[in-house]
């Protein structure tokens, strides 16, 4: 799936605090959503390759980890909004740009 990465708002009303665990694996492992992800630049730099996956097992060895304000904007098209140190950015499920990727 294919993401587009934009500025986000200020805050939203369904917000949590999540821990983002960066693993030696190159997954991000996020606990309190039982899921890891993977995020891939792409030759356009606001748009992402990213996978998801339900994840409840092992992590790896952690590499880096941080706190982020997570909020689900909506599940169809996926988007969410991520607030962090660095500000807030806003992720949304594209149609354009979609492929299959091999691997």
């Amino acid at each position: 799936m294919r993401l587009r990465r934009t500025p986000g708002a200020s805050s939203t009303s369904n917000s949590k605090q999540i821990t983002r665990v960066w693993g030696n694996d190159g997954w991000c492992y996020i606990p309190e959503l039982r899921v890891r992800q993977r995020f891939s630049v792409t030759e356009t730099p606001d748009i992402l390759d990213f996978k998801s996956e339900v994840w409840d097992g092992v992590m790896p060895i952690p590499e880096y980890q941080e706190q982020v304000t997570y909020s689900l904007l909506s599940a169809k098209p996926l988007r969410w909004q991520e607030q962090g140190p660095w500000g807030s950015e806003r992720y949304e499920e594209t149609t354009s740009h979609r492929h299959s990727p091999s691997a």
